[in-house]
């Protein structure tokens, strides 16, 4: 694999995992905190699938499609957010969210959602000639960099953004789930 080929894995594993990058940002300014394990298993996932989709691509094409695959990870997304804003609005009493950690399930969820998109990716560099296993790579290390970073970034969001921090959460998952 030459240099341009690797370029393209690389901007494949950026790509796929933007909305990583949100979703970290949103639990920042919700001030929850992903633990490390929840994010190497994010990623873990994320390459899994796209490995898995690099390996099997030209048989999971005929089963459903690329668009098909990122449309059910997209409405993962948006239900986790739409869940988050509502129960915001819903709840009566915010208990503290300074120390909380992002929940098992809500781990899933996400890692769910962004499997299922990477699945697309794999089988998708396949059909362009793109290295399945380089791709992969990329894929894992940066769903893995945009969970941590943006959520280490919460310390410098001001206090009074807390109050509404669940509700714009939950929008920033909604948005993520509709670009992606």
């Amino acid at each position: 694999m030459g240099i341009p080929g690797l370029v393209m894995s690389l901007v494949l594993g950026v790509s796929s995992n933007l909305d990583n990058v949100g979703i970290g940002l949103s639990y920042g300014m919700h001030r929850t905190r992903i633990p490390l394990f929840f994010s190497i298993a994010v990623a873990v996932m994320s390459f899994s699938a796209c490995f898995f989709g690099a390996l099997t691509g030209r048989r999971i094409i005929g089963i459903a499609s690329a668009h098909q695959w990122s449309l059910v990870g997209s409405c993962i997304l948006i239900a986790i957010g739409l869940w988050t804003a509502v129960q915001s609005v819903v709840a009566k009493d915010t208990p503290s969210i300074d120390s909380r950690f992002i929940r098992f399930h809500e781990m899933m969820l996400i890692g769910t959602a962004q499997a299922m998109g990477d699945l697309s990716i794999g089988f998708g560099s396949v059909f362009t000639g793109i290295n399945g296993w380089a791709t992969a790579a990329s894929v894992g290390m940066f769903s893995f960099a945009f969970l941590v970073v943006p959520s280490l970034i919460r310390r410098w969001i001001p206090p009074q953004f807390t109050k509404y921090a669940a509700f714009l959460s939950g929008v920033a998952l909604v948005v993520v789930g509709l670009i992606d």
